[in-house]
């Protein structure tokens, strides 16, 4: 995982008693920061804004044309709504499908996917996502192989999402299309795998000047 070099950033934020926000961590996954001169309801308010209200695109709508796996339809319905996929290029331009004027699904507010898998072989095969094709290159699987092809690095412990396993003969066939929400819909639609703060005043851990909160994020 790459780490992103950066210097102490120093961010204002707009209220009264002006919070400030130091940027001790940047990557790919993971983000810490220190939230200064303000108290312990500023620092929940963004731990819950970042769960709840950034918007991101999710599997909401799923037509299984054919599964003969052991895993019954809404099984697999739901471990495909919960595969994280990748939006950032193309998030603010979706608009809601409850705002579109479109009568079913188009490309302004979704994004159509297919999944079809047969086993051939006597042995077990693995359907992952590695097996989603998506009809939009901004938005597919954040995970193994999709996401190596997007960032052009190997990262042999990124590996992709097992979604079920078939045996010789069986098959699954389903048509999707992945939707923009936020997380205070559907826990599908939560951006973040975790947000917690530390809050230490007395500055007995020693992570900041010991003027407010710490937020590893």
């Amino acid at each position: 995982m790459e780490t992103i070099p950066i210097d102490l950033i120093e961010i204002k934020m707009p209220y009264a008693n002006q919070p400030t926000v130091h940027i001790l961590e940047l990557t790919d996954e993971i983000v810490k920061f220190s939230l200064e001169d303000t108290d312990l309801s500023v620092a929940n308010s963004l731990r819950r804004v970042f769960i709840a209200e950034v918007p991101v695109m999710a599997i909401d709508w799923i037509q299984i044309e054919s599964n003969t796996s052991v895993l019954h339809d809404e099984f697999v319905a739901h471990r495909m709504g919960l595969i994280p996929l990748t939006s950032e290029n193309i998030i603010e331009e979706m608009v809601y499908t409850r705002d579109c004027s479109c009568s079913d699904f188009c490309a302004s507010c979704a994004v159509e996917m297919r999944l079809n898998v047969r086993c051939k072989d006597e042995q077990t095969k693995a359907v992952t996502t590695a097996d989603i094709c998506s009809g939009n290159p901004d938005c597919v699987p954040a995970a193994g192989k999709h996401l190596r092809e997007r960032t052009y690095m190997e990262d042999p412990t990124n590996d992709d999402i097992l979604i079920v396993k078939l045996r010789k003969g069986q098959e699954i066939n389903m048509r999707c299309f992945a939707k923009k929400g936020f997380g205070k819909e559907h826990a599908k639609w939560n951006p973040t795998c975790g947000v917690g703060f530390e809050y230490d005043p007395d500055n007995a851990l020693r992570h900041t000047n010991g003027r407010g909160v710490n937020t590893p994020v």
